[in-house]
């Protein structure tokens, strides 16, 4: 592995830095106040082809690597978790599509999808022993599937064109459907207020009696399931808003400290706050080594179920120790909505909620 960036990395880091500077940082406070992304955002979004990164040229995408997709989703969340997350579900399900769905599929849904005219929803099933609902499917009618149950907290459910549905056979076979807004039987309920990630709509998602026709079933790869392959991506994609999240937490602990005077001097010198500040760098620059050493290995195509588990599973530790060590740096500032490092903590909160989706293969250490 090449530690050294390349030049083509570093500008397209310190574009979509600057990108996320000038567009996405004064629409912040809007999106935290109504919990919607505005308009405007989208378009602009669309206009740098941020929602096609992981499509192809001949799809209408900018087809970069794994790696440059986690230094974008890391810049971007390192202004806006929320719109991080949003183009990460996009991404995720542009994977799908790209990976297991059929021409019809491709032609259809991915120039929709990169250009930002169209949006995508994910309704995955929790990995084994996490509790929550689970949507079931079954054949009927020859090659047709019924699909029923519910996902609770689905991003992108209330303005989404097309849902990516995980769902487990009664024998526990999973298979991903492709389903639009307009399947019969299809619920989305409206956005569900949340505590972080606002202006990423999300809400849950009811399936009741949804007969869909058999090309709605997403095929598989040879050795690789549908949901190995959507897992991958979906961890991936949260690996580099943790490490935004991560860096703007420390950049903003490292300007109050220095700024902050107390008794005559800034708190940066005193050794609690040194402290803290030296365990935030060590926990993100280990977490960026998993992540990119991840990244890596998927655009090699190697093996590498067991780097994005340690990296999610690290990532999700880590982004509550820094950002509540942000919080303390502020001392009673940092409860206020007024300072980002209340968001932080907030986004941290939501991002690590869940478990890693990557399911395990106790046999090898493939994706």
């Amino acid at each position: 592995m090449n530690f050294a960036h390349e030049d083509e990395l570093k500008i397209l880091r310190q574009t979509v830095r600057s990108f996320a500077a000038d567009v996405l940082a004064p629409e912040v406070r809007l999106m935290e106040e109504t919990g919607e992304m505005a308009p405007r955002v989208l378009d602009l979004l669309a206009s740098q082809g941020l929602f096609g990164i992981s499509v192809p040229f001949d799809y209408g995408g900018t087809q970069m690597t794994s790696l440059e997709r986690l230094v974008t989703l890391e810049e971007v969340a390192r202004v806006s978790a929320a719109t991080a997350t949003w183009l990460a579900v996009q991404h995720t399900a542009a994977t799908a599509v790209l990976t297991t769905g059929s021409a019809r599929d491709k032609e259809e849904v991915l120039p929709e999808l990169a250009r930002g005219r169209q949006f995508a929803a994910l309704a995955l099933v929790p990995p084994p022993g996490t509790p929550g609902p689970t949507i079931t499917f079954r054949s009927v009618l020859g090659d047709s599937y019924r699909l029923d149950g519910q996902a609770s907290w689905c991003f992108g459910a209330p303005v989404a064109d097309w849902f990516l549905v995980e769902g487990v056979a009664p024998g526990q076979d999973v298979a991903l459907f492709l389903l639009p807004r307009s399947t019969e039987g299809l619920l989305a309920g409206p956005a569900t207020p949340a505590t972080g990630l606002r202006g990423c709509p999300a809400g849950p998602v009811q399936l009741s009696a949804a007969c869909v026709p058999p090309e709605s079933r997403l095929g598989r790869r040879p050795s690789r399931t549908v949901g190995d392959v959507v897992a991958a991506a979906h961890a991936l994609g949260f690996c580099g808003i943790v490490l935004g999240v991560m860096q703007a937490a420390m950049e903003a602990g490292l300007d109050f400290a220095t700024k902050r005077v107390l008794y005559g001097k800034p708190i940066a010198g005193l050794q609690s706050v040194q402290f803290r500040l030296a365990e935030m760098y060590a926990d993100l620059e280990a977490g960026r080594l998993l992540a990119y050493r991840t990244a890596w290995l998927m655009d090699r195509d190697e093996a590498c179920a067991l780097d994005i588990v340690a990296a999610y599973q690290f990532l999700s530790g880590s982004a509550l120790r820094g950002t509540r060590k942000a919080v303390e740096i502020f001392g009673g500032y940092g409860c206020l909505q007024d300072f980002p490092v209340e968001r932080f903590y907030r986004d941290a909160l939501t991002l690590t909620s869940r478990e890693c989706p990557v399911r395990l293969d106790t046999a090898s250490n493939g994706v």
